[in-house]
């Protein structure tokens, strides 16, 4: 930890802390050179993708040249970490200053026609702050006006070209001053979103109140959405143009607010002469005085003395536009500046304790160490270094042996291009590393329209789209990619024997060998264990679950969000809750701030049955980025679980209207079905397959459109949860989507398995002969024949039966049958999941093994056209066992309402 006394880079002296956060900590200066009091930034956490991220945010803010805006002046390298040098404001934020005061119209208007001010000046500029709000204001005192600066650029994005740091879709920003598109999906955030959150600004500036108060996040994010606030006037009567703007820029849609921040201006018409009460300026002062005050005073003799005596600093160490443009921030942004590190370096409360006096001897210098020669020549060989530094920049595609050529957690191969297409693909890597696909996903394809012909970018275009299950754009770009391949190397290799296996269009078997023996040469190659791992994801029954690969992942690349979300989902699909546990706790102490992360966790929680600490992670998954799907998905999957309809249609709200996201609605609902139906409610589910297949066809999905309808058949193989009505009508669907004669033949495998199954299910229900033989057929498929031939002829489930084969065999069996496939239906449904352990406790009601509280809790809100409800209400009215005696003939599956 930097101490009071430490010198930076030579010049910055340290006088005390002004704040911390997870990310940053902030620092009063004394700037040695200039002699004039500076705060300090710098980076905790050494993670490549924030560290490039906090000196994107000093760039930014650095060519923000403007009286409104807070100034960064140098960036540094402290201990090996980069640190913005800026103005140190000696005022407090705004959100303080109006939690201390409740100040009049003429000291309102005047405060919010500098915030303005300085928004217009960085949207001038191309830039979009996002994180508009009270506490990113700092207040200044120039004689006896106040003056607002705009500070925190960290979530700001160029409007236009390079410098993009977030993931397309990612909402970030704090959450009741977020635009509404901003909450939906961050992909097309424009400077309309600051025009929101200044009128959010405004409201609060001149009524005093929010404008969306509230702590419940998921709420908060709806009332914004829909438009419910309350005029401003309600607590404060305002003049008429006031009020009328601050409306004007809280409208939901984008396009019937100002479109810029100079119509705004223009509302407001002309500016009246500023003035500010004694007692306001009183309370400014008692905010900035006490510690900070001390902090930015002159340092004494003594301090001065040991500068003297201290070698002259040398140039600071900057990184290149192609290191800046690696920023990845969804798993490193802050929510808000007063919450964390952020730029209120005014603390309300006794955060920032008065320095220690500064001792007598030489002060410590953190910063560049000196390459052997004193450092009054350090200019001359500091400008022989970079020469050097910059012939090599230039010739390195050429000296790099193509054998170095991989994807590593520290860099992106270098390529055959122009400079900006390897920035392109260096911000594409860093995103992808960071669980940005859509970010990388764009940037890539920007690359390729530039004309990038590189076997590299193809390879990590191709890597891209397997995690959204592309199987066509991952055969495109592969294809691609191996046309230019240049070998021996280990893009080359990698693509070539991709497309080899690929050329099969079968099923995905060869996978794990390929990368075992590519990993195998190429262990340095990180993108291709991921690439492993993608395969356990998208075909389990072709690519054996290997955990050695998965804390290779985890092992070879603790920096990126991408290794511990890929062992996350992995542990838990694989049923190894405790090691995903772990992996989950270990990966968020390292990103705290990855929505990506604590979605997954959430999850992993839910299947441990910790289900309140499963919403929390939700909740704060939802504030850190509302955007974020999975996290939805999973609250949704939870207000299902304990029948809390109104939570669900909070959060399906802002994916339902029109201005949704396609992409999105079709992932959101496809796993509110599968919830829904999972716990007994096919008839609501119905609606949300709706929803599923609808965006499917608005994304042009047809591929996810087959997936959506297979998987609605599969909930009604169950005699327990659907009649063969409903398995025949769910059918007919599936076949006419298998009909199109354009869907790829790896897209059709698995919903033509789906489909031949099920109609071999139909027929032996009827008694009738079936062909399909179950020993062809993988996973679920193969399982449900297998159990249906057994129950055909009168015999006991498989020995690998799973739960709910075993449920549906103790429902129909006799009491002593029943007694007999306990302890195995036991064992099973322990860890199934939640729809078969559903079933499972409805058959213990039958069966009288358990109380009516145990099949509520699995299925809180079931529907009475579930067969299994039926027969439960129908035991309950009548008081009668339908389960007891010997079980009906062999073609009769319909359970007794």
């Amino acid at each position: 930890m930097l101490q009071p006394g430490t010198l930076v880079d030579g010049r910055y002296l340290l006088r005390g802390p002004l704040g911390a956060g997870g990310m940053a900590t902030v620092h009063a200066a004394w700037d040695t050179r200039l002699e004039v009091p500076v705060a300090l930034k710098v980076l905790q956490l050494p993670i490549a993708a924030i560290a490039a991220r906090l000196v994107q945010e000093g760039r930014i803010q650095a060519a923000l040249r403007h009286p409104n805006i807070v100034s960064v002046t140098d960036i540094v390298t402290v201990a090996g970490a980069p640190g913005l040098v800026m103005e140190l404001v000696q005022g407090p934020s705004l959100a303080d200053l109006l939690a201390a005061r409740e100040l009049d119209l003429l000291e309102a208007e005047h405060l919010a026609r500098g915030v303005l001010a300085g928004v217009q000046a960085a949207h001038a500029l191309g830039l979009v702050h996002r994180d508009l709000k009270p506490a990113n204001v700092l207040v200044d005192r120039l004689g006896e006006l106040l003056h607002p600066k705009v500070a925190d650029f960290g979530l700001a994005r160029l409007l236009e070209g390079e410098g993009q740091g977030t993931r397309s879709g990612m909402a970030m920003g704090t959450p009741r001053y977020m635009a509404p598109e901003q909450i939906r999906a961050a992909r097309d955030v424009d400077a309309c979103a600051d025009v929101f959150s200044l009128g959010a600004v405004l409201y609060e500036l001149f009524s005093g109140q929010q404008a969306f108060p509230g702590d419940d996040t998921v709420a908060l994010f709806n009332a914004i959405c829909s438009g419910e606030r309350q005029p401003p006037s309600v607590h404060r009567e305002l003049p008429e143009r006031i009020e009328a703007v601050v409306l004007a820029c809280l409208q939901v849609a984008p396009e019937d607010r100002p479109q810029s921040v100079a119509e705004v201006l223009e509302r407001l018409g002309p500016a009246p002469e500023p003035r500010y009460r004694p007692e306001t300026l009183d309370a400014h002062q008692r905010l900035a005085g006490g510690p900070l005050a001390e902090l930015s005073a002159p340092p004494d003799d003594s301090v001065r003395r040991a500068e003297s005596a201290a070698p002259s600093g040398v140039a600071s160490e900057t990184f290149g536009w192609a290191e800046a443009s690696t920023a990845s921030s969804s798993a490193s942004v802050a929510p808000s500046a007063s919450e964390t590190f952020g730029w209120d370096v005014a603390p309300s409360a006794p955060a920032a304790p008065a320095a220690a006096p500064p001792p007598p001897e030489p002060a410590q210098e953190v910063g560049p160490e000196p390459r052997g020669s004193p450092r009054r020549r350090g200019p001359v060989l500091l400008g022989l270094v970079l020469l050097v530094a910059l012939l090599l920049a230039l010739a390195w595609p050429a000296l790099r042996p193509e054998a170095v050529q991989a994807f590593t957690p520290e860099a992106a191969p270098a390529i055959e291009g122009s400079p900006a297409q390897q920035r392109l693909l260096d911000q594409a890597w860093a995103e992808y590393q960071a669980n940005e696909d859509l970010d990388a996903m764009g940037h890539l394809d920007e690359a390729l329209a530039s004309g990038a012909a590189d076997p590299a970018v193809h390879l990590l275009r191709a890597a891209v789209a397997l995690g959204f299950g592309d199987w066509d754009t991952v055969t495109a770009q592969v294809a691609a990619g191996a046309e230019l391949a240049r070998g021996p190397g280990p893009v080359s290799d990698l693509l070539l024997a991709l497309h080899a296996g690929l050329e099969q269009d079968s099923d995905l078997s060869w996978w794990a060998p390929t990368l075992e023996a590519h990993t195998a040469r190429h262990p340095e190659d990180w993108l291709a264990w991921v690439l492993w791992s993608a395969g356990m994801f998208a075909a389990p029954e072709q690519v054996p679950y290997e955990d050695a690969v998965v804390q290779a992942v985890m092992d070879t690349n603790p920096g990126a969000v991408g290794s511990w979300v890929v062992g996350l989902e992995l542990r838990r699909a694989h049923g190894q809750l405790d090691a995903a546990h772990e992996a989950g706790r270990r990966g968020l102490s390292l990103h705290p701030g990855s929505a990506a992360l604590r979605g997954s966790f959430a999850r992993v929680l839910v299947e441990r049955g910790e289900l309140e600490a499963a919403m929390a992670e939700v909740v704060e998954c939802l504030r850190r980025d509302p955007a974020w799907t999975p996290c939805r998905t999973t609250g949704a999957g939870l207000a299902v679980r304990t029948g809390d309809d109104a939570a669900l249609e909070r959060l399906a709200l802002p994916l339902s209207g029109p201005e949704a996201d396609p992409a999105r609605v079709y992932r959101f609902s496809h796993g509110v079905a599968q919830a829904l139906e999972g716990h007994g409610r096919p008839g609501a589910a119905e609606e949300f397959w709706t929803r599923t297949l609808a965006a499917a066809r608005e994304a042009d999905n047809p591929t996810g459109a087959l997936a959506a309808h297979s998987a609605r058949v599969r909930y009604a193989w169950s005699p327990l949860r659907a009649t063969e009505a409903v398995l025949e009508a769910r059918l007919r669907a599936l076949d006419q989507a298998l009909a199109d004669p354009d869907l790829p033949r790896r897209a059709r495998q698995e919903p033509g398995w789906t489909s031949q199954v099920s109609h071999a299910l139909l027929a032996l229900r009827r008694g009738e002969s079936a062909d399909l033989d179950p020993s062809e057929l993988e996973g679920v498929h193969g399982a449900r024949l297998a159990w249906e031939r057994a129950r055909a002829a009168g015999q006991a489930p498989p020995a690998d039966a799973d739960c709910l084969v075993l449920a549906e065999h103790i429902a129909e069996a006799s009491a002593a049958l029943a007694e007999a496939a306990r302890p195995r239906a036991e064992a099973a449904c322990a860890t199934a999941q939640t729809w078969d352990q559903g079933a499972w406790a409805g058959v213990q009601v039958l069966r009288g093994w358990a109380g009516s509280e145990v099949f509520e809790a699995a299925w809180p809100a079931a529907e009475g056209d579930v067969p299994l409800v039926a027969r439960l209400r129908t035991e309950a009215a009548t008081g009668e066992d339908a389960a007891e005696g010997e079980p009906g003939p062999a073609g009769r599956y319909e359970l007794p309402r």
